[in-house]
């Protein structure tokens, strides 16, 4: 089985331009510790309306675009006092909040819709959601599982026009240090987490690593 190659314990200090827009209650989830695996489909924009792994570390780009609270577990949403999401909310119309950085540790493609519920902890999405992702356009999706990093306060970016629709990636006009980010869950729950997603994926869903 592969493993991961890049050290999960260290966030290197450097610059990032790269952005993988999400809802922003993904990008929360992310952020306070209860989501480890993103569930990605192309995007209208996307070419061949295909996911690619453009870059193995990215911010998480908040959007508000097709989402209530009714998409996600009752557990996660009763954790967020008056359906309202922190990380939205921090920001006006023409700010966007940055506050979570990934970084890509394993992935594959699911190919079998029953092999969903095998990562169902792993992520805050009810079932109908994931269900739904799995069958837009050709049936499948690609599972990331990351480590998060996160700011102890989100960084307000400008918005422009060039963040606009249906496209899973974007570069910031400006890039951001990934200085004074934190792990937002310690080593032993990560590797346990990492674990899990192994377990469940290895028996019968293609692993890869990012850079291959």
């Amino acid at each position: 089985m592969m493993k991961p190659t890049m050290n999960p314990r260290d966030c290197s200090v450097h610059e990032e331009a790269h952005a993988l827009k999400d809802w922003a209650v993904v990008c929360e989830a992310l952020r306070s510790g209860h989501q480890s695996v993103l569930l990605r489909t192309g995007g209208i924009r996307e070419d061949h309306g295909e996911f690619r792994i453009k870059s193995d570390r990215f911010w998480l780009f908040p959007t508000r675009f097709h989402q209530t609270v009714e998409l996600i577990t009752p557990e996660f949403a009763e954790k967020m006092p008056g359906n309202e999401v922190p990380i939205a909310s921090s920001a006006t119309a023409n700010e966007i909040p940055i506050q979570v950085f990934c970084e890509v540790q394993m992935s594959c493609y699911i190919d079998d819709l029953s092999q969903l519920s095998t990562i169902r902890n792993l992520h805050v999405l009810k079932d109908e959601v994931t269900h739904q992702r799995f069958e837009y356009r050709s049936p499948g999706l690609t599972a990331l599982f990351v480590r998060a990093f996160s700011f102890p306060k989100p960084v307000l970016v400008e918005h422009t026009d060039q963040y606009d629709g249906c496209k899973s990636w974007l570069t910031l006009s400006v890039p951001l240090s990934t200085s004074g980010l934190n792990a937002v869950l310690s080593d032993e729950e990560f590797e346990r987490r990492i674990d899990e997603f192994k377990r469940a994926t290895g028996s019968s869903m293609r692993l890869h690593h990012p850079s291959d």
